[in-house]
């Protein structure tokens, strides 16, 4: 099966477990919109603002994390003129 996604652009697949009230909820919203469900998934997911809510050990740990990212963005700057910049320029604005 592998052979057959090779040349596709998105060869990749993203799956998850709903119940189904949620599959029907998602059913009616894809209906609503218009779009393919693909489409709207990603869309939902890729363009919405990302809020973090958690406790003093899951922020502690995701500061370690983040520290960790900036320490290697940082080591890669010299291996291509600009990449780490741009990199570290990126996730900033993430973040």
């Amino acid at each position: 099966m592998s052979g057959l996604d090779k040349n596709r652009q998105r060869n990749c697949t993203v799956c998850f477990r709903a119940t189904p009230q949620e599959v029907q909820m998602l059913e009616a919203r894809v209906k609503a919109s218009g779009m393919p469900k693909g489409k709207y998934i990603l869309e939902s997911v890729l363009h919405q603002k990302i809020s973090i809510a958690v406790g003093k050990y899951q922020s502690d740990r995701m500061s370690l994390e983040l520290q960790k990212l900036r320490m290697a963005l940082e080591s890669t700057d010299g291996a291509e003129p600009g990449q780490g910049s741009r990199s570290l320029t990126y996730f900033s604005f993430i973040l």
